[in-house]
């Protein structure tokens, strides 16, 4: 495993509260958030602000590489849907080449799912989810979901290049 996954796992580990520990399907929910919330701070200007103003708003570790190490030491199927599930947000830069990296890592085992999953319903979802995510906080109230979540078309290109990955696609040491 590389450095840096493991020195991540390791950051997860130490700053993940125990009472999210344990079920899968609760850290599953919790990287989906953090992911979702990064994207949203990004695209929002009070986000913006507030990571600007206060030293504490943004700092310590990024929050979508704790989540996607966080999603790489959980193994199966329901680990397997819900990154998969994560190509419909709008990831790019840093965070698109380290989820790319951990879909690489499981390619044979990931593979059913991104073939299974349909673009517009993975839309629908990322949709709706970051809807709620917004209703809940002023913040992100200058925000439409369309500003984290990829067109139809783009999930769709993005799963069939996911799909044609092999676990040796990232083993030149740009993620170490």
């Amino acid at each position: 495993m590389p450095i840096k996954m493991q020195v991540l796992l390791l950051s997860a580990a130490a700053v993940i509260s125990p009472a999210f520990a344990g079920e899968n399907s609760s850290d599953l929910d919790m990287a989906r958030h953090a992911i979702a919330y990064t994207l949203l701070n990004a695209q929002s200007p009070k986000g913006r602000y507030a990571c600007s103003t206060d030293n504490y708003a943004c700092s310590g570790p990024d929050k979508s590489d704790m989540a996607l190490a966080l999603l790489a030491r959980i193994q199966g199927k329901e680990a397997n849907r819900a990154i998969a599930a994560l190509s419909a947000f709008k990831l790019d830069g840093h965070l698109s080449e380290t989820y790319t990296c951990l879909v690489a890592r499981r390619a044979a085992s990931i593979r059913p799912e991104l073939k299974s999953l349909k673009p517009a319903d993975a839309r629908a979802s990322c949709l709706a989810f970051a809807a709620r995510l917004i209703d809940r906080s002023k913040l992100y109230r200058d925000l439409a979901p369309t500003s984290i979540c990829a067109t139809e078309s783009d999930i769709a290109s993005r799963l069939k290049e996911l799909s044609l990955l092999t676990s040796t696609s990232c083993d030149s040491g740009e993620e170490e």
